[in-house]
């Protein structure tokens, strides 16, 4: 819902100035904050983080039991899909973090808002036609113009599937992609070599697979998910009221509350934090 904070000088304008675009930005975003708390959604805001790095780190460093579901429209967040997984021999190596976790062994999918689809690993592969671990590349070839990320020009999604078969097969790296380059007939390859520093560039940009997060903000993330708010039913409706936010017959608060109630039987059964190094930085002042 937009609250308008400002009327612009011309009532008959619609428009708002940068400012109070600005100003309304800001004002919605607190009150989603305060809506979510209320229904009982833990929340998760790292220092010195991006969103994709707590989103990488949620999904591919912690283990859910129930799986994980993504909900995002950053294309991005698909190198991240997997299946569950028995492997119990991985760590977590994010930078800075002196601490053995929880193995990443549980199933990662993605649901897309605006498609309406749910991405899970056999749907991705058949759509895009290569493994989700290999997703970087192919973003690092094509580029992303929402992140004004320019990629490698003659490379689309189809074209860097077909061109680079074995994308599809097993997980690959950027040097395997380098050197297949070299035997494409045509101007792309030619044109990634000449443009090799660009790719390897994006590629850095791109990979999520070790998130950039410190060992204080990855503690951040995890206890943010370990914390119990409880569903504060009335408090909500009280507050939708008063903000005159309506959302017709639907029960916006039910499922809500079912989600705490089954978040509640599921915390009781984690085990607790593991004993933690000190972190270097917030023990100097």
């Amino acid at each position: 819902r937009t609250v308008r904070l400002h009327k612009s000088r011309n009532d008959d304008d619609m428009e708002e100035d940068p400012e109070a675009q600005l100003l309304n930005m800001r004002h919605q975003i607190s009150e989603v904050k305060s809506y979510l708390s209320m229904l009982g959604i833990p929340q998760v805001r790292c220092d010195g983080a991006e969103a994709d790095d707590i989103m990488a780190y949620l999904a591919g460093k912690m283990n859910h039991p129930g799986g994980c579901v993504l909900v995002t429209t950053d294309q991005d967040m698909l190198q991240l899909i997997r299946e569950h997984s028995h492997d119990h021999s991985l760590e977590d190596h994010t930078n800075g973090c002196t601490e053995r976790c929880t193995p990443a062994v549980s199933a990662v999918s993605v649901w897309s808002p605006i498609k309406k689809v749910l991405y899970d690993r056999a749907r991705f592969i058949k759509d895009y036609g290569v493994l989700p671990e290999n997703f970087a590349l192919v973003k690092s070839l094509v580029g992303d113009g929402s992140d004004n990320t320019p990629g490698i020009k003659g490379f689309g999604v189809k074209t860097v599937a077909k061109s680079f078969p074995f994308l599809g097969e097993r997980r690959s790296g950027a040097s395997a992609v380098l050197e297949a380059a070299a035997s494409l007939k045509g101007v792309v390859g030619k044109r990634l070599i000449q443009e090799k520093s660009r790719f390897l560039e994006n590629m850095t940009l791109m990979d999520l697979s070790e998130p950039m997060l410190s060992a204080t903000a990855a503690r951040q993330a995890r206890e943010a998910l370990r914390r119990d708010l409880g569903c504060r039913e009335v408090d909500f409706r009280i507050r939708v009221s008063r903000d005159g936010v309506s959302f017709g017959s639907y029960d916006v608060v039910g499922p809500f509350r079912e989600f705490v109630h089954r978040r509640r039987r599921l915390l009781a059964t984690l085990t607790p934090e593991p004993v933690t190094t000190p972190d270097p930085e917030e023990s100097t002042e």
